[in-house]
């Protein structure tokens, strides 16, 4: 009998018998209690406030175990970035070896926030964990997306469940957390529940990181709490959008102020700050008592002293000053020009600003970062085009004063190839506006197509060679950068635009520069802008603004992950805790409850990249077709994801990668049962409906017989 009747056959006998089946027949002490509430929030996010000597003392006397998926993330990108640019004192790995301190980042085996695959799991996972690890005396659960979603009862729980575990292990010390800002303002269920934590935490003398609360204030301390503030730092109200923190990063200085990074689902600066607050509260965890504390650690271990240090302050980069290359332009220059800066190390006098790192050795691969600004025609070649006159050609003309279209090419010098950019914005020069109205925007994209600036029109890219849509080869779908039409002359008579962050883009193009086709500007609405062009006089002109050092690029592969089979009752559930290995090295991303996954700092030197994507239950895949698109390689969309498949169970700690006879025999010891039923195993419910029956079987039977070879 061949291979796939013998396989149907133990299927239907599978069947048969499982209508049959009807299942199978500590010690607790008191927590001690904290005198007084430890809370973390936007108030802990300064640094240089953390004595050197409890930076010292957290490293020597802690052991963490933090369990997180994608936002957690952000502490620990925080804290890579710190180490990165900061100084090597600020060091952890996950074993405290060579004097770092000890943090084992997402250890846990049966859960994967406190969300994911339930509200209880990570419970039994920390008990097992603290049981088959007691050198562990702190532990850390985040969120993921749950506490938008969660009813107030399974907040109730989560506070009992940590609380239980604070009772049961009284020498470790347990940190609770709110979930991170979701839009929806001081009325919505997130704040809500957030609020019900906060309450907790203040009211029984808890260790609270207040999630919410960080990423809702500026360095400067502006709330935008009550402006629908989300994740990303994107803020709305009465009309009038923004980003809190790409507004602040772009009137700072990257290198001191704040340092570029790339945390899940936001910006640079709330990374940042997540990663002072988290050594905030290592040290608050070593014995440090806060801000206003002048305690010194005693009996610290530390590899170097245990005296307090002396702070001096020292910065790891200056504000850039600028040398041109070429002329400097005057007012009626019209040489196009390529301005190279460097900004170099020096010690300078301590200023008022936000952050001055405390004296740490730098780190010795800390890069020099330069910045280059590309403008003007023999770098730049732009063209306006009109729908109106469809057949005309505006390439040598300096100005318009009603936009349609505005196509635009920079031309990057070949020295930029290969190196690791950290920064790309691109700024329009407005001389005009005409019939403002609000929420009106013009949208950045890609082109898709070369043009040629002296012959592009509406219809034609260049002589002879249609657009394949008129105006323009695009996405429509996939805008790069958002430009809002301000309000108020001041905004928009002779002046330039705010610069538009387009560094993805720009990464693109210097790793693979036969792909610049250029970029095209489109004017959405009714409002009616007047640009100039590169033709225009220097300083009044479109330009591309480029930071980088000399180091290797940084890669990037990011996608979605699900099940194969619909998800719809506990989608979040069902995409989260997939994990994506990048084999060959020790990277990896745990996929949130959108199946999203983003593994950075990529080696560029691998002969192979081959990602492993697993999951209890799963048949385990290995994807081979990783392609990158400059630096970076996007594999499965939300619209096409990585499917997996699901009816793998382990027998006895261990699966098979096959989904057999032996999967159909263990499910059927919980068959027909339910949460509360003594024969209940959530794992064996594979659509997570709560309840063990014939739709799981039919889920498996999909893809009886399949090993990870037949993906």
């Amino acid at each position: 009998m061949n291979r796939k009747k013998l396989g149907k056959l133990s299927l239907i006998m599978a069947l048969l018998w499982l209508t049959n089946c009807f299942g199978f027949c500590s010690s607790t002490y008191k927590a001690s209690a904290l005198s007084s509430p430890v809370v973390v929030n936007h108030l802990c996010t300064k640094l240089d406030a953390v004595p050197t000597s409890w930076i010292n003392s957290a490293k020597s006397s802690l052991h963490i175990a933090y369990g997180h998926t994608s936002h957690g993330s952000q502490l620990i990108t925080g804290m890579e970035v710190i180490h990165d640019r900061v100084g090597s004192n600020y060091s952890f790995n996950s074993n405290g070896s060579g004097g770092a301190m000890e943090l084992r980042d997402t250890p846990f085996s049966s859960a994967f926030d406190l969300g994911n695959p339930n509200f209880t799991e990570w419970d039994n996972a920390t008990r097992s964990y603290l049981k088959a690890n007691p050198v562990i005396n702190v532990v850390v659960w985040s969120w993921c997306g749950e506490v938008s979603w969660a009813s107030s009862s399974d907040i109730d729980t989560y506070l009992s469940l940590m609380n239980q575990l604070e009772n049961d292990f009284p020498g470790v010390k347990f940190v609770y957390m709110t979930g991170h800002t979701d839009g929806s303002g001081l009325s919505g269920t997130l704040h809500v529940n957030n609020d019900r934590i906060r309450e907790y935490c203040s009211n029984n003398n808890k260790i609270l990181f207040d999630f919410e609360d960080i990423e809702s204030y500026n360095p400067d301390g502006v709330y935008f709490g009550d402006k629908n503030v989300n994740d990303g730092c994107d803020y709305s109200i009465d009309g009038n959008t923004g980003n809190w923190a790409l507004e602040w990063q772009n009137t700072h200085i990257e290198g001191r102020d704040w340092f570029d990074c790339s945390p899940a689902h936001t910006q640079a600066l709330n990374g940042n700050l997540k990663g002072y607050a988290a050594w905030y509260l290592w040290a608050r965890l070593a014995g440090w008592g806060g801000s206003n504390s002048t305690s010194v650690p005693t009996n610290t271990s530390t590899p170097t002293s245990t005296s307090t240090p002396t702070q001096t302050l020292k910065s790891t980069s200056t504000p850039t000053i600028k040398s041109t290359a070429t002329v400097t332009p005057t007012a009626t220059s019209t040489q196009p020009t390529i301005t190279v800066t460097a900004s170099k190390t020096t010690t300078p006098t301590p200023t008022s600003t936000r952050f001055i790192a405390p004296t740490s050795p730098l780190p010795s691969a800390s890069p020099e970062i330069h910045t280059l600004r590309i403008e003007g025609p023999e770098f730049v070649k732009d063209s306006f085009i009109s729908e109106q006159e469809p057949n005309t050609n505006f390439g040598s003309y300096q100005y318009i004063d009603k936009l349609d279209r505005f196509a635009i090419k920079f031309n990057l010098p070949e020295s930029l190839n290969g190196k690791r950019i950290i920064k790309a914005t691109i700024s329009f020069y407005v001389w005009n506006q005409v019939n403002y109205q609000q929420d009106q925007y013009m949208r950045l994209y890609e082109l898709r197509r070369p043009f040629d600036d002296k012959e592009v029109t509406w219809n034609q890219a260049a002589e002879g060679i249609n657009w394949t849509t008129p105006g323009g080869d695009y996405d429509i779908n996939a805008s790069i950068a958002a430009i809002p039409h301000l309000e108020g002359e001041e905004n928009w008579n002779h002046t330039y635009y705010p610069p538009v962050d387009i560094t993805d883009t720009v990464k693109k193009w210097t790793n693979d520069p036969q792909n610049n086709y250029g970029l095209i500007l489109a004017n959405e609405g009714v409002t009616d802008i007047g640009l100039k062009a590169s033709e225009y006089t220097m300083g009044m002109t479109p330009y591309l603004s480029v930071e980088y050092t000399d180091m290797a690029p940084q890669y990037t592969i990011e996608g979605c992950v699900k099940p194969d089979f619909d998800c719809s009752e506990a989608c979040g559930i069902l995409k989260g805790g997939f994990k994506v290995d990048l084999e060959g090295t020790d990277k990896y991303y745990i996929t949130d409850s959108d199946g999203y996954f983003r593994i950075t700092d990529v080696p560029n030197n691998l002969q192979m990249y081959y990602l492993k994507v697993s999951k209890p239950t799963y048949v385990t895949r290995v994807v081979k077709k990783v392609s990158f698109s400059g630096s970076k390689a996007v594999i499965g969309t939300a619209d096409n994801p990585v499917s997996m498949w699901v009816g793998d169970f382990a027998e006895n700690g261990a699966a098979d990668n096959v989904i057999n006879m032996i999967d159909i025999i263990m499910l059927a010891k919980s068959f027909n049962s339910k949460p509360g039923d003594s024969n209940y195993n959530e794992l064996m419910d594979v659509n997570k409906d709560e309840a063990i029956n014939l739709k799981d079987i039919v889920i498996i039977a999909k893809n009886f017989n399949k090993s990870s070879a037949d993906y």
